[in-house]
C-alpha cells in the first residue's frame, strides 16, 4: 500500500533496489508465499509454511492484513510464479 501511495506522489517504489538488493517485488513475493501456502487468516505452522523463506520466525502468527498487498503484487508483477 505504501508503494501505491509513493507512486501517486510521483516516486517509483516498485523499481527501488536497496543496499542488499531488497525490493518491493521481493517483499511482495515473501508475504504472498504465506497467503498461498498457509492461507489468509490462518496460523503459520512449520508444516504449512515449509515452502516460504524465513518461515521459522513467523511460526504461530496469523496471516492477516496482507490481502491487498498480494493483489497489488499480482497486478504489478504478473509474471511472478508465487
Amino acid at each position: 500500500m505504501a508503494a501505491e501511495l509513493m507512486k501517486n506522489a510521483g516516486l517509483n517504489a516498485y523499481a527501488y533496489r536497496g543496499g542488499h538488493d531488497q525490493s518491493m517485488e521481493m517483499a511482495t513475493r515473501f508475504y504472498a508465499c504465506f497467503g498461498k501456502y498457509v492461507g489468509f487468516a490462518k496460523l503459520i505452522t512449520a508444516e504449512n509454511s515449509r515452502n516460504c523463506p524465513n518461515a521459522l520466525q513467523y511460526l504461530s502468527v496469523i496471516v492477516n492484513g496482507v490481502e491487498p498487498n498480494v493483489l497489488i503484487g499480482a497486478y504489478r508483477f504478473p509474471d511472478d510464479r508465487f
